[in-house]
């Protein structure tokens, strides 16, 4: 039986994360080759990927389409905002609410613009400031690598 391992280092992400509780439209073939359509819930999102909760079970690698969308009333269908493709690097069974598995993904792309943004100003701005962190962190890694060079 294979043990699970934990990581205990540093955190190995580049970009910031945006804690977000809007819905994902996700397509795409499961790990048996059958098509699917789930609407799924974000965990959390980035400017370079995304990770969510998903009843599919898909393959690491895969390629799946997806749509972040602004649920504005409960009672519409939820309104897609932005599209793209993602990359699955991770997927990991998770067993809350539902859903099966918690699914790590990175963008080919930047996400197209669907709709006006109007009324999700909120969002695009806390994806807009951890651009620019993550740019600024950069920056400062690179200058101190540049300082210390020998």
């Amino acid at each position: 039986m294979c043990q699970e391992k934990v990581w205990t280092g540093m955190e190995r992400r580049s970009s910031e994360r945006v804690y977000d509780d809007s819905v994902l439209n996700v397509w795409g073939t499961t790990q048996h080759g059958k098509p699917f359509f789930e609407t799924a819930t974000i965990n959390d999102v980035s400017p370079d990927g995304i990770s969510f909760y998903l009843r599919a079970e898909v393959q690491l690698e895969c390629v799946l389409n997806v749509e972040i969308c602004c649920r504005e009333n409960d009672n519409l269908a939820p309104t897609p905002l932005f599209s793209g493709r993602a990359r699955v690097l991770r997927v990991s069974a998770d067993g809350q609410g539902g859903h099966a598995f918690l699914v790590a993904a990175r963008f080919f792309e930047p996400l197209s613009t669907l709709q006006d943004l109007g009324g999700t100003e909120e969002f695009a701005e806390e994806l807009r400031r951890a651009i620019e962190l993550d740019e600024e962190r950069r920056s400062f890694s690179e200058k101190n690598l540049d300082d210390h060079v020998c």
